[in-house]
């Protein structure tokens, strides 16, 4: 069945204006959106944002349509500038938007940019009227890196060419887990003195201050084998433990996931001595059951050379064990024939337990253009032929997808922009 018959995988022209929505600041500028996530009772998106020309960062509230609640914040948003609570430091970019239901709060995790490089990851929280919770961190914003730690900002000494924002739809590696305690349990991805990506394992406590009792002091590095070279792809919870999907090694990398208890120790009692090597070959995102007796993993093949030609979807059970429906190599699926290598940066269950909701970008065949791509699997491995074109969107070259939820009525809101164009960045919404 074609999108065409059933209209699932066409825009929603109930939702802002013809199914696209544009975030305006205080001055009336447009904003660059860059995350959703969604509330229940009643039905609101919300969403983070930025302001790069005045290194601004946004929270804003919709209503199920698409308008700005004016409930939330000042006239539905609220904005902080992080040099205003740690000097020398620019814009706080969100890459993580969540609601703490059990202690009504907002959080947004971001990260922070210093010589052109991602050098710290931090949290802002908020109270449910939109302001700045000001019992956590300062006055509702923390900040962390190996050498800043929480607070004192210290100036690099090293100088080093700018790293653009290249990989499309991740301008960067992380990923947060909200705790019962009102904490919040980050995995960052940030440049470790100059010389290499590291990974690292942060807990943050409900004031905003790190657990010490964690790890090394309150964070713990994320690390495998010989190489210093990590880079952490994807962090979930599964009850008291935390599953951690990353890379190790440049420019050959080998995919991992490990399990970690809730001190930061390494548990060796899951798969083979604490970590899962099997397929996908590359595991870019975690995605949980809401039994917790299953999880999935994310991913793509990696054929050494590295080309990285389908998309892969596995199923483990709670202890990395295998999965008789899923077999050792899972599920295997492609774009089309127009495409090469695949790269996945987003990826949502649809009521924990049928359909598994993808995004991503795909290369074309012998040339440099990619398009992006939004697709639909069902959980017993296969496209969801009643979505779009036998179960996927690909979208016009210049598109990039930054961020995507799945609703209740499995409408689909997603970040998207024109190859990171400050004044292109919009949200918008499917019928799923």
């Amino acid at each position: 069945m074609n999108n065409l018959i059933n209209g699932r995988g066409t825009p929603d022209t109930d939702f802002g204006v013809r199914g696209e929505v544009v975030l305006y600041g205080k001055k009336g500028q447009r904003l660059q959106a860059r995350v959703v996530t969604l509330l229940s009772e009643p039905n609101r998106i919300l969403c983070g944002a930025t302001d790069e020309e005045l290194q601004e960062t946004y929270l804003s509230m919709l209503d199920e349509r698409g308008r700005i609640d004016q409930s939330f914040g000042n006239l539905g948003t609220t904005v902080f500038k992080l040099s205003d609570f740690f000097p020398e430091w620019g814009l706080a970019q969100p890459y993580s938007v969540k609601f703490d239901s059990a202690h009504g709060k907002y959080v947004l995790g971001y990260f922070a940019r210093k010589d052109g490089f991602n050098r710290a990851t931090g949290l802002a929280r908020f109270d449910l009227n939109g302001q700045l919770d000001k019992a956590f961190g300062n006055n509702g914003v923390m900040l962390w890196s190996l050498d800043v730690k929480e607070a004192v900002p210290v100036s690099s000494k090293v100088q080093k060419v700018e790293q653009p924002l290249t990989d499309k739809g991740r301008d960067y590696h992380g990923s947060m887990e909200l705790l019962d305690d009102g904490g919040v349990l980050l995995l960052t991805t940030l440049d470790d003195r100059g010389w290499v990506d590291r990974a690292f394992l942060v807990k943050v406590k409900s004031s905003g201050t790190l657990d010490e009792g964690y790890g090394n002091r309150g964070w713990r590095l994320v690390i495998r084998g010989s190489s210093g070279f990590v880079i952490g792809e994807d962090l979930v919870r599964l009850g008291d433990d935390f599953l951690v999907a990353a890379s190790e090694g440049s420019p050959v990398k080998k995919w991992f996931v490990g399990r970690y208890d809730a001190e930061g120790e390494l548990d060796t009692g899951f798969a083979v001595e604490g970590y899962y090597d099997g397929a996908p070959s590359v595991k870019d995102i975690i995605l949980k059951r809401d039994d917790r007796s299953r999880f999935y993993i994310v991913g793509t093949s990696d054929n050494g050379v590295p080309q990285y030609l389908f998309l892969k979807l596995q199923r483990r059970g709670l202890n990395g064990e295998e999965d008789p429906l899923f077999g050792d190599q899972g599920w295997t699926g492609s774009i089309s024939n127009d495409f090469s290598d695949i790269y996945m940066t987003k990826a949502v269950l649809y009521n924990l337990k049928s359909t598994v909701v993808v995004a991503g970008y795909a290369y074309l065949r012998g040339g440099s253009d990619s398009q992006a791509f939004i697709g639909s699997i069902e959980q017993d491995m296969g496209w969801d032929d009643g979505f779009g074109d036998t179960g996927k969107i690909v979208f016009s070259k210049d598109q990039i997808i930054h961020d995507l939820a799945v609703q209740e009525d499995r409408k689909i809101v997603f970040v998207s922009s024109k190859n990171r164009e400050s004044g292109s960045f919009a949200i918008f919404r499917l019928h799923g």
